[in-house]
């Protein structure tokens, strides 16, 4: 834990910069790459504890780069007086997304355990849970650079005072075809 802990502390503070300069979604893309990455190192290097404790400080780093421009995005992206709500929602959705990866990977685990003999999980399994943890996150990190296109209201077309205008892919294709 305290090496995860360690790459979330050394790169949160650079999310507001890499927003500034690159978008606000960018925090978000290179912190599921990164983390991703550091799964693809765990499953094919986890035999020794520099090895873990390598992959869990580029883990810790990308989730904390993720974490942090997603909470950024879910605030920025309603108005004022609905930001509890969104980041309420955004707790509960890491909550439960980390709760269902862990819930599958214990599982995973458990099983390999009790069909060994051994009573310990083969080390294939942990390399399964590994790779499993890298689709997710590489698949997160390809739906982040995806976005959406930015409504009327957020590309400054809208008058003061306009009520903000939700966005998403169902509304865009509302947008399109009002049918």
């Amino acid at each position: 834990m305290l090496a995860n802990a360690a790459g979330t502390l050394a790169v949160t503070p650079l999310v507001p910069l890499l927003a500034r300069r690159s978008g606000p979604r960018c925090p978000v893309v290179v912190g599921g790459v990164l983390a991703a990455a550091a799964y693809l190192l765990l499953a094919a290097r986890h035999g020794t504890g520099i090895e873990v404790c390598t992959g869990l400080v580029v883990e810790g780093a990308g989730i904390g780069l993720a974490f942090a421009g997603i909470a950024a995005l879910a605030v920025d992206g309603v108005p004022a007086d609905r930001t509890g709500v969104a980041a309420g929602m955004n707790t509960i959705c890491r909550t439960v997304g980390g709760a269902v990866g862990t819930t599958a990977s214990g599982a995973l685990l458990a099983t390999s355990a009790a069909s060994s003999g051994t009573g310990h999980p083969a080390p294939a399994a942990y390399t399964v849970a590994f790779l499993g943890f890298a689709g997710a996150l590489a698949l997160s990190a390809l739906i982040a650079a995806s976005g959406d296109r930015p409504s009327p209201q957020r590309r400054g077309l809208a008058g003061a005072g306009a009520p903000h205008v939700p966005t998403g892919p169902l509304v865009h294709r509302l947008e399109e075809d009002p049918s």
